[in-house]
């Protein structure tokens, strides 16, 4: 991407991407130190909120003159899965879409034809999915050795969860499986993967997925079920893993661009590897950055991220509707347009927040800044969104005339009216015209409290070198009631209530138990967390371990 630059590694995790905040926030502050121009991070957390200490982090190396580029994680589909750092104000986060390729999908025809066509995700370590004749499939359960008894010679569907993936697929492999299909155990897809190589052609598919081949198979227990496996073009599309946003608290849109991150060249022990991911994706855009520092050495972070929005490229689905904000940010980088573009507009998307019906406000106003970097003078206008609901009257700037090297701020304004609103969430582009291109700045605006996950980001361990034991939470927009409850994992009966809470302030919440407040055995529990605000109640499950009494 850059071949001139000069890299830098820090390794700020360790085996496995396996780390704390700590060692990246010390990472950080040595890239800093160090004088870095372009700082990436391909590594995240679940938590959505803008003041994790991660994303405050890249917002400080940011206003210290360091691009800061960061992937927005590998959780979508979902609305509101992107997670720290990717939630970073001033960072360049970065979602991932599909570059030129053939991906594989199955096609199942004992499945409704809604729901027959399977897309495939690559597992790391396995052979891709390159199959060319039908196969016939079987469940084999959760993919211990007694439920592989009649795979040989066929594909077989292993659901995720119980024992580790690799012996899963092992197992599959020592009973004569020609394929193994692995299928989420909770909703959405996932990134599986191992660090040693398995001689077998294996794909992960998402729990919907998973859940409609399980139910034909059993459903035609007198008949084999087949797979057949196309090959499709596919380019310019947004991966479906790719997180989405937008971010709680400040609803800004993240991500803020996308780039290739699907079956991307990369190195494993011994060799070269194709993987899939945002971490894939959001060094396209280091290596962007980099070259566009070169090209203009006196620009900073912010103008930067400014050109590699304003020019990128607004990506559709295969329907030809255009990606929300949300979703795409301003669309698909294009290097070549980034580097000569000498007009910028700045923030490249602009959320409106949220406005609410008791509000005495009626009018919301945020503002750009247009940056005339051309050899000449010129006039910039604005046009107003249309059709996009009834409810809002937008009143645009007058055009303003800017000499070269000059710049100037604008206010955009919406007021809203309440009686004849008809939406709770818009989106949809303001286009700025006048420069070597157009720029078109993605806006987002709720109407009403937006639906957002309650909680996320539980952690419980012991408080090293003390008898305590912590846990850790992050509540968008606080709680009226929090409880965490511990369950067997195995017959989810009830063990104990950890805590319960109420009235807690947004941001994150912590909290120390002496070790003799809790009398748990050592073992695996499942946990449900609970949280409630505002009439929206939201669980999140997770297992911890107890590694000492």
């Amino acid at each position: 991407m850059a071949p001139d630059a000069d890299l830098y590694a820090y390794r700020a995790l360790g085996p496995e991407g396996q780390g704390s905040t700590e060692h990246i926030l010390e990472a950080i502050d040595r890239a800093i130190v160090d004088g870095v121009d372009v700082l990436n991070l391909s590594l995240g957390n679940p938590v959505n909120g803008p003041d994790w200490p991660t994303s405050k982090a890249l917002d400080e190396a940011a206003e210290a003159g360091v691009i800061t580029v960061t992937s927005s994680g590998n959780s979508g589909p979902d609305m509101w899965s992107v997670g720290s750092p990717g939630t970073s104000e001033k960072s360049i986060s970065v979602g991932a879409s599909t570059p030129p390729l053939k991906v594989p999908q199955l096609t199942v025809p004992e499945i409704n034809e809604e729901d027959r066509e399977l897309e495939l995700q690559p597992i790391q370590g396995a052979k891709p999915w390159n199959m060319k004749r039908r196969l016939n499939v079987v469940d084999g359960e959760l993919g211990m050795p007694e439920d592989l008894a009649n795979v040989r010679g066929r594909a077989v569907l292993i659901e995720r969860g119980g024992i580790p993936i690799k012996a899963k697929i092992e197992n599959a492999v020592d009973a004569g499986a020609d394929a193994v299909l692995l299928m989420n155990n909770i909703p959405g897809p996932f990134m599986a993967g191992m660090e040693e190589e398995v001689d077998v052609v294996a794909a992960a598919i998402d729990h919907k997925a998973g859940n409609h081949l399980k139910e034909a198979i059993n459903e035609n227990e007198k008949k084999e079920v087949v797979i057949e496996t196309n090959y499709v073009e596919d380019t310019d599309h947004m991966a479906m893993f790719s997180s989405r946003g937008p971010v709680t608290q400040t609803w800004d849109i993240k991500p803020d661009v996308v780039a290739p991150g699907v079956d991307i060249d990369s190195t494993v022990p011994q060799g070269y590897q194709g993987l899939n991911g945002t971490s894939m994706a959001a060094p396209h855009i280091a290596g962007a950055a980099a070259l566009i520092k070169q090209a203009h050495p006196d620009w900073g972070p912010e103008q930067v991220k400014a050109t590699l929005m304003n020019t990128a490229i607004s990506l559709s689905t295969d329907e030809g509707e255009t990606y929300p904000p949300f979703v795409q940010g301003a669309g698909r980088v294009d290097i070549g347009d980034a580097i000569e573009n000498d007009t910028l507009v700045y923030p490249g998307t602009l959320s409106f927040g949220v406005w609410e019906a008791e509000d005495s406000n009626q009018q919301l106003e945020r503002e750009i800044t247009i940056d005339n970097q051309s050899a000449r003078q010129r006039t910039y206008s604005f046009d107003v969104p249309t059709s996009l609901g009834t409810g809002l009257n937008w009143k645009m700037p007058m055009p303003i005339t800017l000499d070269p090297g000059e710049k100037q701020t604008a206010a955009i304004k919406v007021e809203i009216q309440p009686d004849i609103i008809d939406f709770k969430r818009i989106d949809g582009e303001i286009n700025v015209s006048g420069g070597r291109q157009d720029v078109s700045l993605p806006f987002l605006l709720f109407s009403d409290e937006p639906d957002y996950p309650r909680l996320s980001g539980f952690q419980f361990a012991k408080v090293p070198e003390r008898d305590f034991w912590m846990y850790e939470v992050f509540l968008p927009g606080g709680a009226e009631e929090l409880e965490i409850t511990l369950y067997e994992p195995d017959t989810f009966a009830y063990v104990t209530t950890l805590d319960r809470q109420t009235n807690l302030p947004e941001g994150p919440f912590e909290k120390e138990f002496h070790a003799d407040e809790i009398d748990l055995e050592p073992g695996v529990y499942h946990v449900i967390v609970y949280a409630k605000y505002k009439d929206r109640e939201d669980t999140l499950e997770a297992k911890i371990a107890v590694v000492e009494k």
